[in-house]
């Protein structure tokens, strides 16, 4: 084949692979890709393949495991489940004493921030007098959540005759007696516990010293006024303050009085002096409330230390933001969080 014959056979071959664009019509812009409920977004919103593992799963029989008449008689007698030998049970719950002016002095700063952080989102109807007397009311709201301290515990230990000469006494109350919400949950909390996984059987009860429990956890020279408290929950209710009951009936309560604070240089963190699985992420919660002091900081212990031992298994709330005892509050009663969020 001669050499302008192989030209002309090639030249149709590349034309074929040529583009040609028209110039009187436009390309079309491209658009970009839309997702189901973001509108335009530059890609596409990404998900996950949905696996159905009952197509894997291997076929079972509808038989029951082991014997169950067996398993409810052993039960019934006593034979079946977790025993320590006697020399390592509890026959009688182990007393923690409660630091009652660390947890007065703890609830009275943490309702004093909460009735000031009120009257300032108050609306403007609301009378002016309610938040000249916030003090007072913070006060004597303090003193109903003590008053309800002692008659919680004294429901709790009323049966110990250990303890039982500090709760002969009774205080007077309203028919319909509340605490604010957030102390309610942690003083209904507030009751025996058996604790797990340890080598022995160990149960604590929480109590108070004789000498606060004579004038119901109050100071000294202080006089329970009921109808001063009365008059006191009116107002905070007024003010967006939410009060619930306390369960006076149940003796059991959770582990969060059981944490060891620890206040390192500028660290500071709730110790568990008990295994973990004693401990939930509630309980941290709760005990975050009173994690206030005087002094600004978070140290604040409301147990007795030595009655816990100086065991350590593992630390939770390191290094806590500031107010995080306001934080707490609020986040219990379900307050929107612009309320919480402060600015300098």
């Amino acid at each position: 084949m001669s050499t302008a014959d192989a030209e002309a056979n090639k030249a149709p071959t590349e034309a074929s692979h040529a583009t040609v664009v028209s110039p009187e019509r436009p390309r079309p812009q491209a658009q970009p890709p839309k997702g189901r409920s973001l509108g335009p977004i530059r890609t596409e919103r990404p998900t996950q393949v949905i696996r159905d593992s009952s197509a894997y799963a291997l076929p079972q029989e509808d038989t029951a495991l082991g014997n169950l008449q067996a398993i409810m008689s052993l039960r019934a007698e006593g034979k079946l489940g977790l025993f320590y030998p006697r020399n390592l049970t509890a026959s009688r719950p182990t007393h923690v004493t409660i630091q009652v002016e660390n947890f007065r002095s703890s609830a009275y700063r943490l309702i004093l921030a909460v009735l000031n952080q009120e009257s300032i989102n108050a609306k403007p109807a609301v009378n002016a007098a309610l938040t000249m007397n916030i003090p007072e009311t913070a006060s004597q709201l303090t003193s109903g959540v003590c008053i309800m301290l002692y008659l919680r515990l004294q429901s709790v230990n009323c049966l110990d005759s250990r303890v039982a000469d500090r709760y002969r006494e009774r205080p007077m109350v309203p028919a319909h007696f509340q605490v604010p919400s957030p102390f309610a949950l942690a003083i209904t909390q507030l009751g025996q516990i058996k604790l797990s996984e340890l080598p022995e059987e160990i149960y604590l009860s929480p109590t108070i010293p004789a000498d606060a429990a004579v004038n119901f956890c109050l100071p000294e020279d202080d006089v329970w006024k009921p109808v001063e408290y009365a008059k006191a929950v009116a107002n905070a209710k007024i003010l967006g303050l939410q009060f619930s009951d306390v369960d006076l009936e149940s003796k059991l309560g959770s582990s969060w009085w059981l944490y060891r604070p620890v206040q390192e240089d500028d660290e500071f963190r709730l110790e568990c002096p008990y295994p973990e699985e004693n401990f939930t992420l509630n309980t941290t919660i709760l005990a975050a409330l009173f994690c206030n002091n005087n002094d600004d900081g978070f140290l604040n212990p409301i147990i007795d230390l030595d009655a816990i031992g100086t065991a350590v298994f593992c630390s939770l709330l390191r290094y806590p933001p500031e107010d995080i005892s306001l934080n707490v509050y609020y986040a219990i009663t379900e307050t929107p969080e612009v309320v919480y969020l402060f600015s300098d």
